[in-house]
C-alpha cells in the first residue's frame, strides 16, 4: 500500500534536496578555492625589475609584473591584487595604491571596466605602474602586495570566505640622489656694477662661494647682469674719498710685491672704470715717519710718491683706463715727516694711559721738530713706536678724487644700520648687497624702490632676496609683478625662471629661460640645473657647457649611468668637498667598484662626519652594508 505524501512533506523534502545541494555547491567552492590559493605560488608569478626604485623628476614609480598561468583562473573567478604602500619619514602610515584587478570570463561583478578579463586556458602576463609625488616621508618605504581569490557562484556569500593568500614584499626602499642637485643657479643682482660686485672667480664658483655664505637654500652664485642697466649715480657727497696704502720698509722706496698684490690695491686700481662714479684725479701721497733726517726724510717721502705714481699709472692703463694717459690726471703730494700721523696712531693705540699721555703731551708742545725726536726716544714707549706705530708712517697712499665722494663700505654699513635714510640710492644698494640680514637687504631694498619707484632693480633685488631664503612664492609674487610693469627685463626673466623650477613648474621655468637668454644671457646652467630636477638627465648633460666642471655635472652624467664622465667632472673640480667624494662613492657602487666606493666614502666621512650615518641608511649602498670595505669607510667618522 502506497502512502500518500502530504505537500507540506513534499516541500520538506525539496528543501532538503536544495539545502544538500547548496552544501555540496559549498563544499565544491571552497575545494576549487583552496585548490587556486595552494597552487597560487606555483602559478602566480609577481615581480618587479628592481626591489629600490628611485626618484626620477618630483616622483618615484612602483611598477610590478604579474603573470598568470595558463588553467590556473577558473572562468568564475576574480583575482585582485591590492598594492599597499607602507612608510617612515617624519609621518608613519600607510598607502593604498591603486588595485590591479583580474576576472575570469564568467566572473560577476559590479563594474567590468575595473577588471581585465582574462582567458583562463591561456593565461596572461600583465604590467602594473603607479606613479606618485615623492615626498620626505616615503624614503624609508615599503611596497606590500596582497593577492585576493574569489570563486563567484550562486553562493556568493559562502564563497566570499574562502579566499586569502598571504601578502607579498613588492619594494623595500627609495634612492633620491637625484634630489641631491645643488641649487647652483645664476642669480642676478641688479644695480651695482662690477667694480662693487663679488666678482667669482670659476673655482669660487665650483666651491659656492659666495657673499650670502649659510643662507638658507644656497650656495648662489651671482653674476653681473646686463651692462645697459646700471644704478642712479647718486652718490652722497663726503669729504673722504677712496684711499688705499702701499708700506714700505724702513729708509726704502722699492715696491713689495705683497703690498702691491693686494686685494685692496688691485681693488682701488679697478674702480676708475666703475660708471657709478666719476674719477676726477688720482693723489699719490708720500710720507716718511718723524725719525731721522729731515732731508733724508723728504727724500724718501718723495721717491715713495714718484714710484707709486709710475705703478699706478701703469697699472690704470693696462686696464683701459683713458685717463690714466692723460699727466693732469695725477698728482704727486709729499709729506716727509709725519707728525699728525703718529698723532693719530697714538691716540688710537693701545699704549698704557700715562705713556699715551706723555707721547701725546711732547707732540702737542712747542718744542722744535729735532727737540720732538730727542724727547720721543728718551719716552718709555719708545720701543713701542719704533716696533708698531712709526713702520704704519711709512707708506704712499693712492686716493681717488671723485665727483661727489663716497664713503667706503665699512661706513657705508655703520650708517645703514643706524638710518637708511642716511644713505645714497647707490649706497642703499651696496649696503643690502653687503649686509647678510634678510631683513635689513629688504629694507634697503624697500626704501630704495621709495626713491626710485619707476627703477626696476629694487624691485628685483628684493625678490632676490626671498629666493636666498627660499621663499619662493613670494619671490614669483615681487617677479611678476615687476615683469608686468617693467616688460620682459631679461635679469628679471632669469630671476622669475628659477623661482618657477623651484617651485617644480619646469616648462615654466625653461620658457622663461629661453626668453632670458634670447635677451642676451646664459641660460645654460639654470636649465641644466632645471633638466636634473624635471628628471630629463639627457637634457641636463646636452645643457651645461662642455667645460663645466661642478656637482651638478657629474650628477647628470651619474643618474644617465656614464659613469665615466661624470669621474671626469669630478676630477676637474679643484677644491672638492665632502658632496663631491660622496657622488664619487655612489659612482663605485653603481659600477661595482669596491676601492672607489671605500676610497670616496672615507673621504667624505672625513669632511663630514653626519655622512656616516647618511650612508648607513642609504640604499645605493644596500648591497654592500655588511663588506668590509663599507664598515672601514664608515670607520673614519671620527
Amino acid at each position: 500500500m502506497k502512502t500518500k505524501t502530504s505537500r507540506h512533506g513534499k516541500s520538506a523534502r525539496m528543501g532538503a534536496l536544495f539545502l544538500l545541494a547548496g552544501g555540496i555547491g559549498f563544499l565544491t567552492a571552497c575545494k576549487n578555492i583552496k585548490k587556486q590559493a595552494d597552487a597560487f605560488d606555483e602559478k602566480v608569478e609577481i615581480s618587479t625589475e628592481k626591489q629600490i626604485v628611485e626618484v626620477r623628476g618630483d616622483s618615484i614609480a612602483i611598477p610590478a609584473k604579474v603573470k598568470i598561468a595558463p588553467k590556473y583562473l577558473y572562468p568564475q573567478s576574480t583575482l585582485r591584487f591590492a598594492f599597499v604602500m607602507k612608510y617612515q619619514g617624519k609621518e608613519i602610515g600607510q598607502k593604498p595604491l591603486k588595485e590591479l584587478n583580474i576576472r575570469g570570463p564568467k566572473a560577476r561583478v559590479e563594474d567590468t571596466s575595473s577588471y581585465i578579463t582574462i582567458d583562463p586556458k591561456k593565461g596572461k602576463t600583465l604590467n602594473y605602474q603607479e606613479v606618485l609625488p615623492y615626498t620626505d616621508d616615503y624614503k624609508k618605504m615599503q611596497v606590500d602586495v596582497i593577492p585576493n581569490l574569489k570563486l563567484e557562484s550562486e553562493y556568493d556569500d559562502a564563497a566570499d570566505l574562502c579566499y586569502t593568500v598571504e601578502p607579498r614584499r613588492l619594494l623595500m626602499g627609495v634612492i633620491t640622489t637625484p634630489l641631491t642637485v645643488h641649487p647652483t643657479y645664476d642669480v642676478l643682482i641688479a644695480g651695482l656694477s662690477e667694480g662693487f660686485r663679488l666678482n667669482l672667480s670659476d673655482d669660487a664658483k665650483k666651491k659656492g662661494e659666495n657673499i650670502f655664505d649659510e643662507w638658507k637654500k644656497g650656495p648662489y652664485a651671482t653674476v653681473p647682469h646686463n651692462s645697459d642697466y646700471r644704478a642712479d649715480k647718486d652718490l652722497k657727497p663726503e669729504a673722504k674719498h677712496p684711499t688705499e696704502t702701499i708700506y714700505f720698509e724702513i729708509n726704502k722706496w722699492k715696491l713689495r710685491q705683497s703690498e702691491i698684490r693686494k686685494p685692496e690695491v688691485q681693488h682701488i686700481l679697478e674702480m676708475p672704470k666703475d660708471t657709478n662714479i666719476k674719477v676726477r684725479k688720482v693723489l699719490i701721497k708720500g710720507y716718511a715717519s718723524p725719525d731721522g733726517p729731515q732731508d733724508w726724510n723728504v727724500l724718501l717721502s718723495k721717491n715713495r710718491a714718484k714710484v707709486v705714481a709710475r705703478f699706478v699709472s701703469r697699472e690704470m692703463a693696462r686696464r683701459g683706463i683713458k685717463d690714466a694717459r692723460v699727466p693732469d690726471f695725477f698728482e704727486q703730494i709729499n709729506t716727509p715727516e709725519d707728525w699728525e700721523g703718529l698723532r693719530k696712531e697714538v691716540e688710537h693705540s693701545d699704549l698704557p694711559a700715562n705713556q699715551k699721555q706723555a707721547i701725546l703731551n711732547i707732540l702737542a708742545s712747542n718744542m722744535s721738530l729735532d727737540e720732538k725726536e730727542a724727547a720721543l726716544r728718551k719716552a718709555d714707549a719708545w720701543q713701542a713706536l719704533v716696533d708698531v706705530y712709526l713702520p704704519r708712517l711709512r707708506r704712499s697712499e693712492i686716493v681717488l678724487v671723485v665727483s661727489g665722494a663716497m664713503r667706503k663700505v665699512e661706513e657705508i654699513m655703520q650708517v645703514g644700520d643706524a638710518n637708511l635714510a642716511e644713505l645714497s640710492k647707490t649706497e642703499l644698494l651696496l649696503y643690502a648687497y653687503n649686509t647678510k640680514d634678510p631683513a635689513k637687504k629688504r629694507a634697503a631694498y624697500q626704501e630704495y624702490q621709495k626713491r626710485a619707484p619707476q627703477d626696476w632693480v629694487g624691485y628685483n633685488n628684493e625678490a632676490v632676496s626671498y629666493i636666498l631664503e627660499g621663499d619662493y612664492e613670494k619671490a614669483k609674487e615681487k617677479l611678476e609683478w615687476a615683469r608686468q610693469r617693467f616688460g620682459d627685463n631679461d635679469t628679471i626673466l632669469n630671476n622669475l625662471g628659477i623661482t618657477y623650477s623651484e617651485l617644480k613648474d619646469y616648462e615654466k621655468a625653461l620658457e622663461t629661460f629661453d626668453l632670458a637668454e634670447q635677451k642676451g644671457i646664459p641660460q645654460a646652467n639654470n636649465k641644466g640645473i632645471t633638466y636634473i630636477k624635471k628628471g630629463d638627465y639627457e637634457s641636463a648633460v646636452a645643457s651645461f657647457p662642455p667645460d663645466q666642471c661642478d656637482y651638478n655635472a657629474a650628477l647628470a652624467y651619474t643618474l644617465l649611468g656614464e659613469y665615466d664622465k661624470a669621474m671626469q667632472k669630478l676630477q676637474c673640480v679643484t677644491d672638492k668637498n665632502a658632496d663631491h667624494f660622496y657622488l664619487r662613492a655612489i659612482i663605485g657602487a653603481r659600477k661595482g667598484d669596491k676601492e672607489l666606493l671605500s676610497t670616496s666614502l672615507a673621504r667624505a666621512i672625513e669632511l663630514d662626519p653626519d655622512l656616516a650615518d647618511v650612508a648607513s641608511e642609504d640604499l645605493e649602498f644596500y648591497n654592500y652594508w655588511n663588506t668590509p670595505e663599507f664598515k672601514v669607510a664608515l670607520s673614519k667618522k671620527k
